[in-house]
């Protein structure tokens, strides 16, 4: 009979019985059965290489084991389990060793394969989700259906591509290139642009765009997206562009040009972000957007044009704000067999709406027409002459829009 042993101080939930815990005899050899090398509490099979649970340890289990799973080996010679575990411990030592190395290589590969992806997720706007629920399944199909038609490798598992992983990894890459732009930044003359936009929740940002000579080449990037907590006045803007500078060792010396659109808080002659900025780099250059100003030289038509524009924008807005108009005029659009299917809105802050708003209007124009036609206060849309001025519209701001484009 296999030796028995307690285990130190453990009792059940009632303190009444002790926990036994069985040992491995050297007589289980010549049943085939080994310690766990994790666990040597527990016996593991050398012809099937599963563990066993501790209860199992005992002579007769052990027997019916062999007996039962393994029959044709049953009446083995010991000599033969003995060569089985040699071979088994030899094996085990050769992969550990190849193990570690091609683990370590796996590791390297996925992480920067992570990296790249999570980069591409970055680029594309995608959620950080994304990585696991789409890129990595995506991976894992294409492995399975065109590679080997089998399961997917051991290499799409250990891929890491959760949402964590991939924020953290996009955190990482983000103050890469801030340090790295930085970097050039403190030994390069550079222009900076800022402007100031309210997001949803009323929440205040800056934004901070800089241009550079690198190398043979003209470089733009992002500088900084900084919120602004409470107010946005011209002090607060600079103390938030002076404190980038400072925590970051750029020179304020290096920044040649500055530009921006035409607010008070950004333009003031006095108490202006770029006049604060002027008084301690006097050398700097301080420039009026240049798209700005082509913005509200664009803004600045005719009055007939303006009521022109103002009648068509009232059009759009009767269709696109009543569900049940829009989808009639959707409906409209199929059976009359048009290559779009809906109107466009047009709002003052994006700048380019209007040229896009127009021309898809002007596409549309015989199905609007027919679906306003019965109302009076779109009899205008009858007129050929309307239809004209509508159609020099769309072309005058069609090309203020490949013009801001090129601008940008």
């Amino acid at each position: 009979m296999p030796r028995k042993i307690i285990s130190d101080n453990v009792f059940s939930s009632n303190n009444s019985e002790r926990k036994r815990t069985r040992v491995y005899s050297g007589s289980y050899l010549k049943l085939g059965f080994v310690p766990d090398s994790t666990d040597e509490t527990k016996p593991y099979c050398l012809l099937c290489c599963k563990s066993l649970c501790n209860d199992s340890m005992r002579n007769q289990k052990l027997k019916d084991h062999l007996k039962n799973v393994h029959s044709e080996h049953a009446g083995k010679p010991l000599e033969y389990f003995q060569r089985l575990n040699e071979h088994r411990q030899k094996n085990r030592q050769m992969s550990l060793t190849s193990m570690f190395k091609v683990q370590t290589n796996l590791n390297m590969c996925g992480v920067q394969a992570s990296y790249e992806l999570s980069f591409l997720l970055t680029k594309k706007s995608r959620p950080h989700i994304d990585g696991e629920e789409l890129l990595k399944p995506a991976c894992e199909i294409y492995h399975r259906t065109m590679l080997d038609s089998g399961t997917p490798g051991s290499q799409l598992a250990a891929l890491p591509l959760s949402n964590d992983t991939v924020r953290r990894r996009i955190d990482k890459i983000a103050i890469d290139v801030q340090s790295q732009l930085n970097d050039i930044l403190r030994n390069t003359k550079f222009s900076l642009a800022l402007d100031e936009s309210t997001v949803r929740d009323s929440e205040a940002l800056l934004l901070g765009y800089t241009r550079f000579k690198h190398g043979s080449n003209f470089a733009e990037e992002m500088l900084f997206c900084k919120s602004l907590k409470t107010t946005t006045t011209a002090r607060d803007i600079y103390a938030v562009v002076q404190e980038y500078f400072t925590e970051n060792g750029i020179p304020i010396k290096n920044l040649i040009s500055t530009a921006a659109d035409g607010a008070p808080a950004m333009m003031g002659r006095h108490q202006g972000v770029l006049k604060l900025l002027k008084d301690d780099n006097p050398s700097m250059m301080a420039v009026h957007c240049i798209i700005h100003r082509e913005n509200l030289a664009a803004a600045a038509i005719s009055c007939e044009l303006d009521q022109l524009l103002k009648k068509v924008i009232s059009v759009i807005n009767w269709i696109k704000s009543r569900p049940t108009n829009e989808r009639l005029f959707k409906q409209l659009c199929v059976d009359m067999e048009e290559d779009h299917i809906r109107l466009l809105l047009h709002t003052r802050v994006r700048w380019l709406s209007k040229g896009h708003c127009l021309e898809r209007f002007l596409n549309l124009y015989d199905t609007v027409l027919e679906f306003v036609g019965g109302r009076e206060e779109f009899q205008f849309l009858k007129s050929s002459e309307s239809k004209t001025l509508i159609s020099y519209l769309a072309d005058i701001f069609g090309k203020l829009n490949a013009l801001n484009k090129e601008l940008q």
